[in-house]
């Protein structure tokens, strides 16, 4: 499986799954679920509101996105890391490999992860991992 690291805009993610981290109690009508929430349709706001997603860690949902115009992923997986305030490189590593194995089992053969390291440390950006290669990991 071929790794590779960008600071690129997930919009712009060439993959056929995109995944991306989400925080504990995070509201998807300010910063970057608000925009993930418009370019969805309102389907983030309807998962939060609902309680399907709260962001505890480890949590996913998975959701195909059919005749999205605004991302090139048709697959997303949202992965919930906890609280913003305890998000560590070690925590983003563990969410890449949560997503990593969950995107493999749906037969996912390139994807991209939004760790939203650079988000929850500095409040800037939002870091892109590219892994490309089969589902069975080669």
């Amino acid at each position: 499986m071929q790794i590779e690291s960008t600071n690129g805009s997930y919009q712009d993610a060439d993959v056929q799954a995109l995944a991306i981290a989400v925080f504990k109690d995070e509201k998807a009508d300010e910063g970057f679920l608000k925009d993930l929430d418009s370019i969805t349709g309102g389907v983030i706001k309807s998962l939060i509101d609902s309680e399907e997603l709260k962001g505890k860690e480890g949590e996913t949902v998975y959701l195909p996105l059919l005749n999205n115009q605004h991302l090139k992923a048709n697959r997303l997986l949202l992965v919930g890391v906890g609280d913003r305030s305890e998000y560590t490189p070690a925590l983003a590593s563990q969410m890449s490999g949560t997503a990593v194995r969950a995107l493999r089992a749906k037969n996912a053969k390139v994807i991209a992860v939004a760790a939203r390291l650079d988000e929850a440390v500095r409040a800037e950006g939002v870091g892109i991992l590219w892994v490309r290669g089969s589902p069975a990991g080669g």
